[in-house]
């Protein structure tokens, strides 16, 4: 999977003329995203360009995101497409041909939760993993171990035989609580309903204080606000 397209060629000839080149591979993007209604709304996928006010926030139709890329380009590092139904890329796997660099672990990766984290924390503990599983008679180190929490989290389903991950659910109830500034009491009831209405094998977080200690175990930012 090439996918330098996306940052490494231009997007306009002559500052008007779409570039084919980047047009053709957007399009089968757009085609892909499209087709995994899971992570769309009403026929609206997700736009993954580089405005603020989108970066994978916001829905918009799939010719709106088609000029939004085009004018403002993709959301930085966004190679591994999360939001459009593809799955976590391992952090062991060959990326030259992804993202052009040469090195097996990406100079950035890409959480669920929409941030980006820098090359120094990633690559330590990707390199880390890389030397624990070539000997398997060492044990890992802290922050190997660490991460391997945080993608057991990440993948472990809500109940079993679901398609929704732990964290894909606490991440989507956590923006809506910030998004429509939803109390701790209310927030508290909403997790209450859902542990009710899911088989009594979910792994549902009870509440919010259950829900921000699985985020500082993930190693996510928390931001406290009076």
């Amino acid at each position: 999977m090439d996918r330098s397209w996306m940052y490494n060629i231009d997007r306009l000839l002559d500052g008007h003329i779409i570039n084919p080149d980047f047009e053709r591979p957007l399009l089968e993007f757009i085609t892909f995203a499209s087709s995994n209604p899971r992570f769309a709304d009403r026929g609206n996928i997700r736009c993954p360009c580089n405005r603020p006010k989108c970066r994978n926030k916001s829905f918009q139709d799939p010719e709106t995101v088609k000029v939004h890329v085009i004018t403002e380009g993709f959301v930085p590092h966004y190679y591994n497409w999360v939001h459009h139904g593809e799955p976590y890329f391992s952090l062991t796997g060959d990326y030259n041909h992804m993202t052009g660099y040469n090195t097996q672990v990406p100079e950035y990766a890409y959480d669920p939760c929409g941030n980006n984290h820098e090359s120094g924390e990633v690559n330590v503990v990707g390199q880390e993993l890389n030397a624990y599983m070539a000997e398997d008679d060492q044990p890992p180190t802290a922050s190997s171990q660490m991460l391997y929490n945080r993608l057991g989290a990440s993948s472990e389903p809500i109940w079993p035989g679901s398609n929704e991950s732990k964290l894909s659910v606490v991440s989507e109830l956590i923006h809506l609580k910030a998004q429509y500034r939803i109390p701790n009491a209310c927030y508290d009831d909403l997790c209450r309903i859902m542990q009710r209405l899911m088989p009594e094998d979910n792994v549902m977080p009870k509440n919010i204080y259950e829900t921000k200690k699985l985020v500082r175990d993930m190693g996510l930012p928390v931001q406290k606000i009076h």
